[in-house]
Parts: C-alpha cells; sequence; structure tokens
C-alpha cells in the first residue's frame, strides 16, 4: 500500500485546488507552476480525440468509399449543430457565435485578430490547432493509412470541417459561417461567422470578445505577473473544466459517427472500426506507464479523469487503484445526457447497441460511445499493461457509476475471470518486458 486514507484524499485533487493553496499561502512561484501546468492538462486527450477522428474517417473511406463517409459526416453534423443552428435562425446570433468561439478557446492553437465587423466577427487561427494541428505535425505524410486525404486532397479532418460549415449553413438558411485555409502558410486558416438581424451593431463588447478567445489560465498568468491577484481565484477554481465544451464536441463527434456506422453495417463492424482506429493508439499510453513507478503512474490517471471531466473516488487495494467514476467523464455523461441541451441523446442519433457483443462486455442495451473500454479490456489481457481495466457490467444503467482498475506492477496478473469472461478472454496473457522494463 503507498497511501494512508488521509493521504488518498490529497493525492485525488485536481491540479486547480493545488493552485489555490499556493495562491492562499503567497507562494507565488508555486501558482504559476500549476498555472502552466493546468494550461496544458488537457492536451493528451484533446490530441487523442482529434487523432481518432481523423483515423475513425480515414477508416471509413476506404472501407465504404468518399461518398458514404460525407453522407455520414452531414447525417452527424445535423443534431450536432441544431440548437446552435435555431439560435442564429430565432436571431440569437451572440449565443449562436459564441458556440463555435467557446470551442477553439482551449484548442491549443494559436488564436489572433479575433474582431468584429459591422457585417460579422472573424479572426486568424493561426494555427489550428484542430485540423491544422495533424497537418502540421506531418501525419498525412508519415501514416498515410491511418490519416489520409480525401479526392480533392484535403486533408481528412479539414475534410469534416468542410462538411460541418456546410451542414451548419444549411440548417441556419444562409451562408454564415466560413473556415477557410491561408494556402500560404500551413496549418493556418481564417475564421468569419456572418451576422444578419444585427448588421451594423455590436453583440459582443471589447472585453468580451479578449475573454472569448483567452484561457482561464491565460488570463490568471497574466494578472499573477502584473501582481493583481483579484480575481485569479474564480479562474482557477475547477479550471480542468474550462475546456469541457470541446471535450464534449469531441467525444459527441465520435460517438454520433460510431452510431452511423452501426446502423448502417452492424455491431461487427463497429468493433473492427474501434480495434483498428482506437486500440492502436493506445500502445504509447501503455508504453509511457510502463516507465512510470506505481505512484506516479497513478497521479497520472488521476490527473487524466479530472481532465476527462469525470467526477471520481478512489480506493487503494493492494494490487491496484480502483477508480469509481460518478459519473465518467465521457461515456457516463452521455449515458446521463449531461451533456447539455443542445447534445444528442442516446435513443435518438445516438446508438445503444442490442446485441451482446465482445465490443459491448456481451450486454444489450449497451451506450455505443463505451465500446472503445471493452476492446482494450481485451487488448490489455492479450499481453499491455493492465493500466485502464473497466469493469463492463459496473455502469448497468444510466445512474450505475462506472468502475477503472489501474494495476500495479506486481498485481497486473490478478485479473479475476468475470472480467476476463466480459470480453471472451480464454487467458490472460503475460505482460512482454518491453512495456515493463
Amino acid at each position: 500500500m503507498y497511501f494512508s486514507p488521509e493521504e488518498l484524499k490529497q493525492e485525488i485533487r485536481p491540479p486547480s485546488e493545488k493552485a489555490l493553496e499556493a495562491l492562499e499561502k503567497g507562494r507565488r512561484d508555486e501558482l504559476a507552476f500549476w498555472i502552466g501546468r493546468m494550461s496544458v492538462g488537457h492536451q493528451l486527450l484533446c490530441t487523442s480525440g482529434v487523432y481518432w477522428i481523423t483515423r475513425l474517417m480515414t477508416k471509413i473511406r476506404k472501407d465504404h468509399g468518399e461518398s458514404v463517409l460525407l453522407e455520414s459526416l452531414e447525417e452527424i453534423f445535423q443534431p450536432l449543430l441544431a440548437f446552435a443552428a435555431r439560435d442564429f435562425r430565432e436571431e440569437r446570433e451572440k449565443r449562436a457565435a459564441s458556440f463555435f468561439l467557446t470551442l477553439w478557446r482551449t484548442y491549443l492553437g494559436g488564436m489572433s485578430n479575433l474582431e468584429e465587423g459591422d457585417r460579422d466577427i472573424r479572426m486568424n487561427l493561426a494555427p489550428c490547432g484542430l485540423g491544422g494541428r495533424v497537418l502540421l505535425e506531418g501525419w498525412y505524410e508519415s501514416d498515410p493509412g491511418n490519416f489520409s486525404c480525401s479526392d480533392d486532397g484535403t486533408p481528412m479532418f479539414c475534410k469534416g470541417c468542410q462538411v460541418l460549415q456546410q451542414v451548419f449553413n444549411t440548417l441556419a438558411d444562409r451562408n454564415v459561417l466560413e473556415i477557410l485555409p491561408e494556402r500560404s502558410k500551413m496549418g493556418v486558416c481564417r475564421f468569419k461567422f456572418l451576422k444578419r438581424v444585427h448588421t451594423g451593431k455590436k453583440i459582443f463588447s471589447d472585453e468580451e470578445l479578449y475573454r472569448a478567445r483567452t484561457p482561464d489560465c491565460d488570463l490568471a498568468l497574466a494578472r499573477l505577473r502584473e501582481g493583481r491577484l483579484e480575481g485569479i481565484k474564480e479562474l482557477l477554481t475547477d479550471q480542468h473544466r474550462d475546456w469541457r465544451p470541446l471535450h464534449d464536441f469531441l467525444g459527441l463527434w465520435i460517438t454520433v459517427l460510431e452510431s452511423a456506422m452501426y446502423r448502417r453495417h452492424g455491431a461487427g463492424y463497429v468493433a473492427d472500426l474501434i480495434d483498428r482506429t482506437y486500440v492502436p493508439m493506445f500502445d504509447s499510453a501503455y508504453r509511457l506507464f510502463g516507465i512510470m513507478d506505481d505512484k506516479n503512474a497513478f497521479r497520472s490517471m488521476v490527473e487524466t479523469w479530472h481532465y476527462h471531466q469525470a467526477t471520481f473516488q478512489v480506493e487503494e487495494e493492494e494490487d491496484r487503484f480502483v477508480f469509481t467514476l460518478d459519473p465518467c467523464g465521457s461515456g457516463g455523461r452521455l449515458f446521463r445526457g449531461d451533456m447539455g441541451e443542445w447534445a444528442p441523446k442516446y435513443g435518438e442519433d445516438m446508438s445503444l447497441m442490442e446485441e451482446p457483443h465482445v465490443c459491448n462486455f456481451l450486454r444489450s442495451g449497451f451506450p455505443i460511445y463505451c465500446t472503445h473500454c471493452a476492446l482494450s479490456n481485451l487488448d490489455q489481457f492479450n499481453g499491455k499493461p493492465r493500466i485502464f481495466v473497466v469493469d463492463g457490467h459496473a455502469m448497468k444503467d444510466p445512474q450505475s457509476p462506472c468502475v477503472q482498475y489501474l494495476y500495479k506492477k506486481h498485481g497486473m496478473d490478478n485479473i479475476p475471470s468475470s472480467l476476463l469472461e466480459q470480453v471472451k478472454c480464454e487467458a490472460l496473457q503475460p505482460v512482454p518486458k518491453e512495456y515493463i522494463p
């Protein structure tokens, strides 16, 4: 056992609480450290979401052709954008524009020259931290099997962005949204949101625009450097929630796309889709956790769950840490319909899988987003470190919590048979030394 019960309570605090403690005690250097760390706390999760979406679209295009992919994207963006488009049609242009500005505010890219004119709101995504990031990192050249371009040469994530614009403009009954690449600057795009009823009028103050493009950590750090501590507490409290709008949008994009494939091709294709796109991405996490000691692996998982928008408690056992997620910040909140009125719901635009399959822990009525948990379990049982083992029967209904286990290095062979049976795994395979040096 590594921690006493009281120590464990301290360990699972979010980074924002540690920053606020430094603020209260006047430890400015420590506060600056935590602000810097929190500013990129969601980097791994945001990156994973963007990469996964790109890989999903690439595989669907490869398997079924670009016309099917584009048709599916048009289908999924309609429920994702319906509320923002309705806001625009019903003359709530400020709220409609804010929907998009909020997505980019924490996307780990550049936002410059955000301004409102008489006819529009515009800015430069310089660079774009979503599709532009994948382009700048060279994934389309280095791994074309998983990161392809469309028939017209558009990088795959950017093709999704093009369809998003088309769908929103159709739903809004007007060409409102325009996001165009800057041809002379790789990864840079120009964003424009055209006003209609508020043409010639300001709908944002200068302060609101500054706030719209500036993450909480940047605002807090600026105040700290200026010696103005007032307001920092409000900026940093529960800071890990700052990126929730983008977190939820990426998760819903994945879920509604998986649902579209499930309706067309069934559970077997969904399993293959996740097995070929998500599961291989997790290999880097296995190697990273393998070189950590148990304490730091645990701390990394704690921070991940905070930025994954989960509410959780942890118990330590001799061979593992038990995370009770009530709810899980992605699959659990989706299952509970806890992502706001604008978000699609299960049973409508997102599918509950009825036929038992390995990808849904052999259950019926299973939320489709959580299929990646079943398949990553199976991957871990077949010779990977057991760092993210999920009890697929714990979240038996939307109100039940999910349970995830992080096994200590000496306990990785202690997986109970009940968890193996959930994914039809007959025998646990040993973890090769390459994963645990």
